[in-house]
């Protein structure tokens, strides 16, 4: 068992307390890479939210977008419907994107039916 991501992500947050960012940022994807390396897909999907955090309080929203979308995928993937639908109720204005082409999913559904 591997747990160097944990490791990792422990830096990151740390690193993230102590106003390190350049240093958090690389901790984060070091976390993220070898969690979906070895396939802890919950770990990936919380080090790709917290990466989101850290973006969103540092005002990069663009950048905090995609960490957090892949928070909501990998989360999906592992089964967390409760934790996707927190993330869509905490930030629909991040997930709108997918949050949209869901509704879109769900009205061609209703017509097809």
């Amino acid at each position: 068992m591997n747990y160097l991501h944990k490791f990792y992500l422990v830096e990151a947050e740390r690193h993230q307390v102590l106003g390190k960012k350049v240093e958090a940022m690389e901790m984060y994807d070091r976390a993220i890479k070898i969690a979906k390396e070895n396939e802890y897909i919950n770990e990936e999907a919380l080090s790709n939210e917290l990466a989101a955090k850290f973006y969103l309080e540092w005002g990069k929203e663009n950048i905090a977008q995609v960490y957090l979308t892949d928070a909501y995928y990998a989360y999906a993937r592992w089964g967390a419907k409760a934790k996707v639908e927190d993330l869509e109720k905490r930030y629909p204005k991040l997930l709108a994107p997918i949050l949209n082409q869901k509704s879109a999913l769900n009205v061609g559904e209703t017509i097809a039916q």
